[in-house]
């Protein structure tokens, strides 16, 4: 009996918690731009504009087939292009996380980076802001290690808690991407979000984690209603005081809308891009990124 009252105290401190928080989030004013700055391997990049973070991914299988690079040749062309089209950092993945995928194998992972991170530095050197995205820590590491300071992008939302380690050891800048399934809806899932990321940010503070960056993870363990509340609702995300990344590029949220498929997504996503910028994100990650930065362009006019 003593165990059951304890469970319905707790339930209920949980269900009040939501509610506080649902209440708070829904009176949230946008926040000003807080204009923060990334430290990258003693790179400083400011965010006093929002960045275009480009996807370069060394896999076989990732959703949108252009993206997709097999060969060092491959992995330069795709770098050059979304350097002349403007891109501020470039994100380089070694697995497909697409919904559905099988991951690949550690070992088949850090062939296909290793090969990306070693063309790219031997053309490049360190001119440029480099993210890997990785949810492995031993991946991460070497990663890091081996070429130097860069972001990590993990979209496991700290499923292995070593990776605040590794950022903290590395000093590298960390994403933290919020994909916990939910069942909730409307302000209680925004809250649970809010939640979700606010632990997650005091752990990596805790372990020395620096510079930290937050995800709303579209499309990660989400219903579509789920995906579009986060959308409408970014400016919430600010209350966390960091940095907030959209991934919106292309994503079945978006083809279901527009009828088509990744292939035809471009407009669907350009409009997306904009709902998220009127809402604080500070990075865009695309597979376009001329569109982005025009997109990025007439929004900061608009702020004029």
């Amino acid at each position: 009996m003593f165990f059951l009252k304890k469970s319905v105290k707790k339930c209920r401190f949980q269900t009040h918690k939501l509610r506080i928080m649902s209440f708070y989030l829904y009176f949230c004013p946008l926040l000003e731009d807080m204009n923060a700055t990334i430290n990258i391997n003693g790179r400083l990049c400011l965010l006093d504009m929002p960045k275009v973070m480009a996807v370069v991914n060394a896999t076989d299988d990732s959703f949108y087939a252009v993206s997709r690079c097999h060969t060092a040749d491959d992995i330069l062309q795709r770098v050059e292009h979304c350097l002349a089209e403007g891109a501020d950092i470039i994100d380089i993945g070694g697995c497909s996380t697409r919904p559905q995928s099988v991951a690949a194998d550690a070992e088949t992972e850090w062939r296909r980076l290793s090969m990306a991170l070693n063309a790219v530095k031997a053309q490049y050197g360190n001119t440029l802001i480099l993210s890997v995205d990785t949810f492995r820590v031993d991946i991460a590491r070497h990663a890091v290690a081996e070429y130097g300071g860069m972001i990590i992008n993990d979209v496991s939302g700290l499923g292995d808690e070593q990776m605040a380690t590794t950022a903290a050891e590395t000093e590298a800048p960390y994403i933290i991407t919020w994909q916990q399934p939910s069942s909730a809806n409307g302000m209680a899932y925004l809250a649970e979000a809010v939640d979700f990321l606010q632990r997650k940010i005091d752990l990596l503070q805790q372990t020395g984690v620096k510079d930290i960056i937050v995800d709303p993870g579209f499309g990660f363990n989400k219903t579509d209603e789920q995906n579009w509340e986060l959308l409408k609702n970014m400016h919430c995300l600010k209350v966390l005081e960091k940095p907030v990344l959209a991934g919106l590029s292309r994503k079945s949220m978006l083809q279901r809308i527009a009828r088509c498929d990744a292939a035809d997504a471009l407009n669907a996503t350009t409009a997306a891009h904009m709902i998220a910028l009127s809402e604080g994100a500070d990075i865009l990650r695309v597979h376009d990124v001329k569109a982005a930065k025009e997109a990025v362009a007439i929004y900061m006019q608009c702020k004029r």
